[in-house]
Parts: structure tokens; C-alpha cells; sequence
């Protein structure tokens, strides 16, 4: 049994498609990341039996603090800044927002990066430090120069993969906003963990109808999943599926 973290075709261009099916093909079984992927694999001519994750489990021993409600949305974004990954936070920053936008990360990373009152920059933080002491309403998963769609490589990589990123701030107590048209979008939805969205750009008028009261049912959702995310939920889920297909054929 295989179970896909990434697919090298997609994420550095080093794979062709062909080669990245043919190498997946020595398994009897693979687990791909998600629904969307797990589709993707099959209409690229993988063979064998397919199950699919969801979301990536994520340990830690770390417990998130209460969080505190404000009128003013908070937004978080972590992780490594880079021009060619997340060059829109440059966008951002050149913008008047009605709400916070708390950046977790290297600034160096994105050098041309204008000063904003409302774009409030915090150094590169460990993650079980993050989970026990972030403090805000949501967890942005973005990725690409727009602020309009999710492009690029990376943004493109949305459509299929499952971010670790989402895991991470569902542990830290973080209800997400993503963009619609992302793999796990249709899991975030369905059960309530955040807000899908189209464009950064309906963010100031999404974000000043949220109530505080839709907020805390999110982050109730999101402590349900933080449980199962640190309990290895949908990974036993997946190994349990594959035995069951696998066992007959053995």
C-alpha cells in the first residue's frame, strides 16, 4: 500500500505524468490525498485499487488556548514565503483591509513587501509553539501571485492535493478560508470548518457579515476535527479501507 504525501508531476515538475503513474503502479494499492486526486489518478490510467485520505492527520503534543473573539477578523497565514509560492501576500500588502492579515513566516522571503498597518508580521514561530499560542478568527490557504484565483503551480496544486497546512491550523483551533475550487474545499464545507471563497478580494465584505456567533460554531466543528486529527482518524480510516479491499484478493 502506497500512500501519496505528494505527486512529483504536479508539485516540482520533475515526473511526467507517465512515469509518476508508472512508478505508482508497484503498489497493489495506493491512497491518494483526497477524492479530487484520487480521480486524477484514475483518469491518468492507474490501474490497481485506489482509496482516498481526506485530510493528513497531525500529531502534536500541543493543546491550542482559548481563543479570544474580537469584532475586527483576525487572519492567519504560516508557513515559508517565497515570491514563486505566495507572491499575492505582496498584493495584500498594498491594499486597504478592513481586517488583520497575521503573517507567520520569514519576511525575507518576500523582500518588496510594502509596510501595511493591517499586514502584521510575526518571525518564523515552531509549530507545537504556533498550535498552543496563535490567537485569531481564521487559517488562510492560498497560494500563487493572485488575489483573483489561486495560480500557478502551486495555486494549481489546490485542485488536487491535501494541504498540511490545513491540518495545521485545524489543530491550532483555526477555522480555515480557502479557495472553492480547492481538493478539500467540499470537506471544509460540508462540515463547517471555515469559509470557501472564489477571491481574496470578497474577503473585506465576507468578513464584516460573519458573526461572532458563526465564528464560535466553526471553531466547535474545528475542535471535533482537531480531536480526530490528533487520534490518526483518517489515516486508520484509509489503512482500514485497504484491508478490506485488499484481503479478498489475498
Amino acid at each position: 500500500v502506497a500512500l501519496i504525501h505528494d505527486l512529483g508531476s504536479f508539485r516540482r515538475k520533475k515526473l511526467t505524468e507517465q512515469k509518476e503513474i508508472d512508478r505508482l503502479m508497484h503498489a497493489d494499492y495506493v491512497i491518494a490525498s483526497n477524492e479530487a486526486m484520487k480521480e486524477w489518478l484514475r483518469a491518468h490510467h492507474y490501474q490497481h485499487q485506489l482509496g482516498s485520505l481526506g485530510l493528513f492527520d497531525y500529531r502534536s503534543e500541543a493543546q491550542p488556548s482559548a481563543h479570544t473573539l474580537s469584532p475586527r477578523k483576525r487572519l492567519v497565514y504560516a508557513g515559508g514565503l517565497s515570491v514563486r509560492k505566495n507572491a499575492f501576500l505582496l498584493e495584500m500588502a498594498e491594499r486597504q483591509l478592513s481586517y488583520e492579515m497575521h503573517i507567520y513566516g520569514n519576511r525575507d522571503g518576500l523582500p518588496t513587501m510594502a509596510d501595511n498597518q493591517n499586514v502584521i508580521f510575526h518571525p518564523f514561530t515552531p509549530a507545537d509553539q504556533f498550535i498552543a499560542n496563535v490567537d485569531a478568527d481564521f487559517g488562510l490557504v492560498w497560494d500563487g501571485d493572485s488575489l483573483v484565483s489561486c495560480t500557478g503551480s502551486f495555486g494549481e496544486y489546490l485542485r488536487w492535493n491535501s494541504p498540511h497546512k490545513v491540518s495545521f491550523y485545524i489543530r491550532a483551533g483555526l477555522p480555515i478560508i480557502i479557495w472553492k475550487e480547492a481538493a478539500v474545499a467540499k470537506i471544509i464545507e460540508e462540515n463547517g470548518l471555515g469559509l470557501c471563497i472564489d477571491s481574496i478580494e470578497e474577503l473585506d465584505k465576507l468578513l464584516s457579515a460573519v458573526t461572532l456567533e458563526q465564528i464560535e460554531a466553526m471553531r466547535r466543528q474545528v475542535r471535533i476535527f482537531s480531536d480526530c486529527l490528533q487520534n490518526g482518524y483518517f489515516l486508520r480510516n484509509a489503512l482500514q479501507q485497504a484491508q478490506n479491499e485488499l484481503l479478498p484478493i489475498l
